[in-house]
């Protein structure tokens, strides 16, 4: 096997579908092989990528049954693909975060001035400078201790998540990250910001990938900007329509009752974090 991943039981997949992952921005769309020959010679579709689903398929076909198979069992694959989930999830919400602030006017020169060197920017009971530079702090920790092999392990873990949940296997609740984005959008409220103008909570939803492994996450933004319809930073109105434009393909038709305005939605505790490692 020449694939090097850290996912094992993932590893037969993923070997097999590397050059179509690859060509897809590791990406895995169930469409892709429903209609193998749709968009077959058109721009959109090089003769590349339609080779690698013809290479994958076959394993694709296996690794759907088993996937399905194993739907309600422990077992290694599902382990993997939660500890994946919790990879993507705390991955968007760092990246999430940190974009947010930048847009802020966080920068480097300004956090300067902030002698905190701490990297729990997950505490979000503090006040929004001193998140922004511990978000700084773990960022720089962060990129000077990721390498290829872990890189190449982030996305390995988006293929899987998204493969997972097209055949059936279900999305984890993460009370934690859904509750540290909703307080951190209320610490930017409550702070202001140095471009009175910019539609910052619109970020959060711009910065969070599409596709269906950050749905939850890109849902429950949505609710806390429906339930804040116009809210203030700095002085600029700012207004639930625009902000709900970058995620309008997860906006509250299906949801039902009034969604609250703060907290996690499923009893976060919020400034805490999660140790997940697959066993």
């Amino acid at each position: 096997m020449t694939l090097t991943t850290d996912f094992l039981a993932w590893a037969p997949l993923l070997e097999s579908c590397e050059e179509y992952a690859r060509l897809s921005g590791w990406r895995f769309n169930l469409a892709d092989f429903l209609d193998i020959d749709s968009g077959r010679g058109s721009a959109e579709t090089t003769d590349f990528f339609y080779a690698s689903k013809l290479n994958a398929m076959p394993m694709v076909l296996d690794w759907g049954e088993r996937v399905q198979a194993a739907r309600g069992k422990r077992s290694a694959l599902i382990e993997e693909f939660e500890y994946c989930q919790h990879l993507n999830t705390s991955e968007a919400v760092l990246n999430s975060m940190h974009a947010m602030c930048r847009a802020l006017g966080f920068d480097d020169d300004v956090l300067h001035a902030h002698n905190d060197n701490s990297c729990a920017y997950q505490d979000v009971t503090q006040p929004l400078p001193v998140i922004a530079k511990r978000l700084l702090n773990h960022r720089k920790a962060l990129d000077a201790a990721t390498d290829e092999r872990s890189r190449h392990r982030s996305l390995q873990a988006s293929f899987i998540v998204e493969f997972g949940l097209a055949h059936g296997l279900p999305e984890q609740l993460s009370c934690t990250a859904e509750g540290m984005l909703v307080e951190f959008l209320e610490r930017a409220r409550e702070w202001g910001g140095k471009d009175k103008g910019a539609p910052y909570a619109e970020l959060l939803l711009q910065q969070l990938p599409e596709g269906s492994a950050h749905k939850r996450l890109r849902h429950r933004i949505a609710e806390w900007l429906e339930a804040n319809k116009t809210w203030v930073i700095g002085g600029a109105l700012i207004g639930a329509v625009g902000l709900l434009a970058a995620g309008a393909a997860f906006a509250l038709a299906s949801s039902s009752g009034q969604p609250p305005a703060r907290g996690g939605g499923c009893g976060a505790r919020v400034g805490q974090t999660q140790n997940h490692t697959p066993r």
